[in-house]
């Protein structure tokens, strides 16, 4: 078994919270360096359920803004 210093602490966004945008933002600022950021599939069926089109065009473009963000590293520190 590998022993590992690296601890992973995940954090799963609720719908409004992609919405609003404030996830992207956060990372951006450099305040979630040392997270996951999990978005299960459910999330994206649950939006095309329940919302009308203008909440779903923002919740899209915070997954296109969080896409970008996942292959651009930010420092640590």
């Amino acid at each position: 078994m590998k022993s590992s210093n690296h601890i992973t602490i995940r954090i799963l966004p609720d719908i409004c919270f992609l919405i609003s945008h404030v996830l992207s933002r956060l990372i951006l600022l450099g305040h979630l360096n040392r997270f996951e950021i999990v978005i299960p599939d459910f999330v994206e069926y649950t939006m095309d359920v329940i919302c009308e089109n203008r909440l779903k065009s923002r919740f899209y473009s915070e997954l296109d803004e969080l896409r970008k963000l996942e292959n651009y590293k930010l420092s640590p520190y």
